[in-house]
């Protein structure tokens, strides 16, 4: 190999070592799917992030922006909880698998569905994604664990 195809060839081997770890930083592969998180052992599934307990939301809709509030309570991989926000009140069912969560809630005017990823660092919860509220309008939404 000539020396300028090896140096080619290291670049590449590089960049997708270092796109690969940063993928990791966030618990995902290259494929979008989750990889397994340290601690866990290979062929045993990772423990449940549990989201129960109270979370302080903002949401960014082509709309408008506002605060909501989310009470939430999960067994094993079923959610549950409610809305609090612009649209009212209302009952929440949704999903938590590892660190992605899904959820959905009848709002006054509209069907709101949430996607997103839960992070939790040393002395917080958070959690961020994107949400849907159909003929309103479609989004983006973060939230963060006050008790």
């Amino acid at each position: 190999m000539a020396p300028q195809t090896t140096r080619s060839a290291l670049v590449l081997v590089a960049t997708a070592v270092l796109a690969g770890a940063g993928l990791a930083a966030h618990g995902e592969t290259a494929g979008g799917a989750e990889r397994t998180p340290r601690g866990a052992r290979h062929g045993q599934p990772a423990a449940q992030t549990d989201v129960t307990g109270h979370w302080n939301a903002f949401v960014q809709l082509g709309t408008g922006s506002g605060e909501v509030e989310f009470v939430l309570q999960q067994t094993g991989e079923t959610l549950t909880g409610t809305y609090r926000g612009a649209f009212g009140s209302a009952g929440i069912t949704g999903t938590v698998r590892g660190r992605r969560i899904q959820f959905t809630f009848q709002a006054e005017e509209a069907e709101a569905s949430y996607t997103g990823r839960i992070t939790q660092g040393p002395a917080d919860m958070t959690m961020d994604g994107s949400c849907d509220y159909g003929d309103i309008g479609s989004g983006t939404w973060s939230a963060k664990k006050v008790r």
